[in-house]
């Protein structure tokens, strides 16, 4: 198990993009949880496909709709949760995550149906903001409401874009523990900054600047913004699906 975490200004998206890369391979049979409208947030979305090596079968299960249909890098999509997912177990070579595990209600029973759905050694790839970064800290006391206005003006997040948060998978102490308990070795647990989201309010945007490069002391970097963990699956073989029993479970949208 590796910890590591890096030095970036960029958004953790392009670093959560270059997690992937390394780890996708061709004919890799990939869920991704939450896949909304795209794996990426919009202004990524041109550079989807720089993810999807040949033979990649991709499904992706959100209990939005209307993203769903709005979705145009996931062939195979299906509406509803984790919990309910119609897929059999050890379908998967590959579960993501992105932006997805806080607003997850019971983290260890959504963990453990993923680790039903993976085959043995199955990878589950994961970013979401660190809950002891102060940002996320803030953002937990306020209400709904508020939430929905700061991420429209701040990162131009529309209100049917923007979930009510739980935060109860979002340190990596509790990563650690509940992926032990689950039945996953950590493969990798990055701690990252990513880009300020305060730039129109001058003072904020400095005070938040100042609060990364802090974060760059060893000691406390367990304070960055995001996290991605990299976990892979443990245990005996099990039953398999193929390719057509995931395409039967979801629906292919033209």
């Amino acid at each position: 198990m590796a910890q590591r975490t890096r030095r970036a200004f960029l958004n953790s998206q392009y670093a959560y993009r270059d997690t992937l890369i390394r780890f996708v391979r061709p004919g890799m049979r990939w869920l991704d949880v939450g896949c909304g409208r795209g794996i990426f947030p919009r202004w990524m979305r041109r550079g989807e496909f720089s993810v999807l090596p040949e033979g990649v079968l991709l499904a992706g299960i959100d209990m939005d709709f209307s993203s769903l249909v709005d979705n145009k890098t996931v062939k195979y999509r299906v509406a509803g949760d984790m919990e309910h997912a119609p897929f059999r177990s050890g379908c998967f070579d590959l579960i993501t995550a992105n932006m997805v595990m806080e607003h997850v209600e019971e983290p260890k029973a959504a963990l453990k149906h993923i680790h039903r759905l993976l085959k043995p050694h199955g990878l589950l790839i994961f970013h979401t903001p660190n809950y002891l970064n102060y940002q996320f800290l803030i953002a937990s006391l306020l209400p709904q409401r508020l939430k929905n206005a700061l991420a429209l003006w701040l990162e131009g997040r529309r209100e049917e874009d923007v979930f009510p948060t739980r935060y109860r998978l979002n340190t990596v102490r509790k990563i650690r523990r509940l992926a032990r308990e689950c039945g996953f070795d950590i493969v990798s647990l990055d701690l990252i900054n990513s880009t300020p989201v305060t730039e129109r309010i001058p003072l904020l945007s400095w005070i938040e600047k100042l609060f990364m490069r802090i974060s760059d002391i060893p000691p406390l970097r367990i304070l960055r913004s995001n996290i991605i963990a990299v976990l892979r699956r443990v245990g005996r073989e099990s039953e398999t699906a193929d390719g057509e029993a995931i395409q039967a479970a979801a629906t292919p949208f033209a």
